[in-house]
């Protein structure tokens, strides 16, 4: 710890070094995964609560943090404090929590005080307290994510207070190009301990970002191409059979013409039945993809994807396309002569 320490402080002398902390998850895992934004879950134990098993036991994402943490990213508790370097072995153990954890664990109750603890690693020292709530770094949850699975519960805890640290990922706030602070990173690595090394490449948030959601576009991305293909074949499909089907009723357009109906009355012969079609397929259609999706949500945790909104939209395009499909061989029907209808074998 006192190198690590050392190592910040000389960090912190180079010009365009804002902030430096150290963190056991890789950028502090402040950037959304693929499957699961908050890695490990770890099952803890509130004060005062009474669990029948383990398996009751809640969750949680956690995160191994250094002082300055918060200034890497910004942001200051919503209450209480923040970590210190007077947070030791020798103090009181505590920790923080983000806002999430807070609302999902203690809606409406003051979360400074609170006592917790993990199962198995905090059990010779005891409960931890909580000291601040800090801001949710995540972006916002999807509609239908799950706060625990997916990781949006946090809770930080000081690095200074933990025997279980492994590997430490570097954070760096910086004003400027971070890429050209590298060598002056390991410069100062050497100066403190010559038979330490970083490991890995340096990325910003954003790279960071990208780098862990690209299977998720390419997947997204996949299943977009092929529903796109799946609407476009489906609204041909169904203008086919439109057209097919209203080209068999036009000697009945042309009796009910010649009877005295108007292109209106025509016209809307033809949407009923389109519409009925409309309905079956929808019905069956949507109901398919939600059983789709149930299954991909448990295999490759597709429930990140917003369905709350996508069903709405895929029936709003369904009914579009299908309007248009009908509107075509409808539009054909009522512009028939009588006495060309007629004639049509």
């Amino acid at each position: 710890l006192r190198k690590m320490s050392s190592f910040r402080d000389l960090l912190l002398k180079h010009p365009g070094v804002d902030s430096v902390a150290f963190s056991v998850s890789e950028g502090g895992d402040a950037a959304p995964r693929f499957g699961t934004s908050g890695g490990s879950q770890f099952a803890f134990e509130i004060d005062g609560e009474v669990y029948n098993s383990d398996e009751a036991k809640p969750k949680v994402a956690r995160e191994v943090v250094s002082e300055g943490f918060n200034s890497v990213f910004d942001v200051e508790p919503l209450i209480g404090r923040s970590m210190s370097s007077l947070d030791t072995h020798d103090t009181q153990m505590v920790c923080m929590v983000n806002k999430t954890f807070a609302d999902f664990h203690w809606p409406n109750e003051d979360p400074l005080g609170k006592r917790l603890r993990f199962v198995g690693t905090d059990k010779g020292s005891g409960f931890r307290t909580v000291v601040g709530v800090m801001p949710n770094i995540l972006p916002k949850p999807m509609p239908g994510d799950n706060l625990v699975e997916m990781g949006y519960l946090k809770m930080y805890i000081p690095y200074s207070q933990t025997t279980w640290r492994t590997a430490a990922f570097l954070l760096v706030r910086s004003s400027g190009d971070l890429h050209r602070l590298a060598e002056p990173m390991q410069r100062a690595l050497r100066q403190v301990d010559s038979t330490q090394a970083f490991q890995g490449r340096m990325l910003t948030l954003r790279e960071l970002n990208d780098r862990n959601m690209a299977v998720m576009d390419l997947v997204f991305s996949m299943f977009g191409a092929f529903g796109a293909a799946s609407l476009i074949l489906g609204v041909v499909g169904l203008y086919a059979i439109m057209s097919f089907t209203t080209k068999q009723r036009f000697r009945e357009f042309g009796i009910r013409m010649a009877l005295g109906a108007d292109s209106k009355v025509i016209m809307m012969a033809v949407v009923k039945r389109g519409s009925i079609l409309l309905a079956i397929g929808g019905v069956l259609g949507v109901g398919a993809g939600h059983a789709v999706s149930m299954v991909l949500k448990s295999t490759i945790n597709v429930h990140q994807l917003p369905l709350g909104y996508t069903y709405p939209i895929v029936v709003v395009i369904l009914g579009v396309s299908t309007m248009v499909s009908m509107g075509v061989p409808a539009w054909r029907a009522s512009r028939l002569q009588p006495s060309k209808a007629l004639r049509v074998d």
